[in-house]
């Protein structure tokens, strides 16, 4: 039997990085996936990735920070079946000081990342507690422990959803409703892209970061699904309220000094 027997899995921010990724693992371990992201050509194209693998797999435009699109997206998850599990996953970062950031920066940062988290997990819980519960993973952040210079929003938003899930465990758990996070470190995927792409020497940047990294290298998107998918899974049926750190190291030791 597949690891999830064709149960219902929503994941939002799956058209790119760690929710694409997940997505196609939760679709190869047998889950039936509801794909939510904002409307563009690449939402439908990690939905046909997903039914590639011979699951059924629907593409949901939405954006998660309105409320009614977000039930409107579990209402269409639900013509799949009932929703079983849900990776909150959809995120922004922006890169300023803060003592220049503008309030629309912090605001929007705030938005997608802590309310649409919320109210993705919020969603979810109403609709499995009628069905005896389910698991839900929401994304943190290494930077939810650390603190990065010119991150403000990113890191406030990140440590929200680390309390957050801890709170929630606690209050669902009645309802046979896990909570748990997932804390990546630095993994390849556009956003980081992108912030190697405004440094002024991008390889010199790759680099600099790959060396704060015990494993001494940057974690591929895959890498994270792999234990998002234990998390939404029954293999973590004893596992509520906790982050799982996949950081390669990075806030817990430091590299080895090879150059003795």
């Amino acid at each position: 039997m597949s690891r999830f027997g064709n149960r219902v899995v929503v994941v939002t921010g799956a058209s790119s990085g760690i929710g694409r990724a997940t997505a196609l693992r939760l679709a190869r371990d047998g889950a039936t996936v509801a794909l939510v992201a904002l409307d563009d050509e690449d939402l439908e194209l990690a939905a046909e990735d997903c039914r590639a693998t011979g699951s059924t797999a629907l593409a949901i435009p939405a954006d998660v920070t309105d409320p009614a699109q977000v039930e409107a997206a579990y209402d269409q998850a639900e013509t799949l079946g009932p929703v079983k599990a849900a990776f909150s996953n959809a995120g922004i970062s922006v890169v300023a000081p803060a003592l220049s950031m503008s309030d629309d920066v912090w605001l929007r940062q705030v938005q997608v990342n802590l309310t649409g988290s919320f109210l993705v997990a919020r969603e979810a819980a109403r609709r499995m507690i009628p069905h005896g519960g389910g698991s839900i993973v929401l994304t943190g952040s290494e930077l939810g422990i650390l603190g990065q210079a010119g991150l403000a929003g990113y890191t406030a938003t990140k440590g929200g959803v680390l309390s957050m899930t801890r709170v929630l465990a606690a209050e669902w758990a009645q309802y046979a409703i896990r909570v748990n996070s997932i804390s990546p470190g630095v993994t390849d995927t556009p956003m980081l892209a992108t912030e190697f792409a405004t440094a002024a020497d991008p390889a010199r940047a790759r680099a600099d970061t790959e060396a704060t990294v015990a494993l001494g290298r940057i974690a591929k998107p895959d890498e994270i699904a792999a234990v998002v998918a234990f998390l939404l899974s029954d293999d973590a049926s004893y596992v509520t309220g906790s982050n799982v750190v996949a950081d390669g190291g990075r806030t817990s030791c430091f590299p080895a000094d090879t150059s003795a």
